[in-house]
């Protein structure tokens, strides 16, 4: 009985000190995403790309390490058909943290975006990313489906 009882404390102990350094075994999601949609919400206002005369985007992922990830995403938006072409591109290196085997956050390892919060979440071939943007104080949530290879 007294052997019983050792082996259970220790295996609290364990369970209790070292429980938030355990990963989930799913993958993110890598490689290419063509993007579906979007949304920028301030306040009570919202705009999507269902405001734009057109819209593409496209997001690579790439692994960089254990949990860290490498994102390009490259974004193409007019806002009226008389008006200019904008481009965009952006990459960035985030840490994974897991909150389950389909969600967690990304923590971008950018000094510039700290206060930056993004959560996302991979169901089936799509992945939503919702981010808080700080200096903007804004949400920004976009979806991209995977492109198998």
């Amino acid at each position: 009985m007294r052997l019983l009882k050792k082996k259970l404390i220790i295996l609290l102990f364990f369970i209790i000190n070292f429980q938030p350094a355990i990963t989930y075994a799913n993958e993110f999601l890598f490689g290419n995403f063509k993007g579906k949609t979007f949304k920028v919400e301030k306040g009570k206002r919202a705009f999507t790309n269902k405001n734009l005369y057109s819209f593409k985007s496209h997001l690579t992922t790439k692994k960089i390490g254990k949990n860290k990830v490498e994102m390009k995403i490259k974004a193409t938006l007019q806002m009226r058909k008389d008006t200019p072409v904008k481009t965009q591109i952006r990459r960035d290196k985030f840490k994974i943290k897991w909150d389950d085997s389909k969600s967690g956050s990304l923590i971008n390892e950018s000094s510039k975006h700290k206060n930056d919060k993004s959560k996302f979440k991979i169901d089936g071939n799509i992945l939503i990313i919702r981010s808080w943007i700080d200096r903007n104080k804004m949400y920004e949530t976009q979806v991209y489906e995977y492109i198998k290879p």
